[in-house]
């Protein structure tokens, strides 16, 4: 999914999102016929966006996750959400 310039991918198996900005080079494009689960997850690293453009966030408590990924999409898409 992409939200302005933000691409967001739901990995359902790893329970965790990575993020990173579209024009990114070093992710890839929408629509590929295949996409190499190990070197998207080592390629975004845990720790949230404090850290880097290219992250990745865990569906994990405390707090909920849905506050955690709101305010990366928030600040990262340049949306003002209500």
């Amino acid at each position: 999914m992409q939200i302005g310039s933000l691409v967001i991918l739901e990995m359902n198996k790893t329970g965790s999102t990575l993020f990173w900005a579209a024009a990114d080079p070093m992710m890839p494009g929408f629509y590929q016929s295949e996409y190499n689960r190990s070197a998207l997850l080592e390629r975004c690293p845990s720790g949230g966006p404090a850290r880097t453009e290219r992250f990745r966030l865990t569906h994990v408590p405390p707090g909920g996750w849905q506050p955690k990924y709101r305010k990366a999409i928030q600040d990262r898409a340049n949306l003002s959400l209500s």
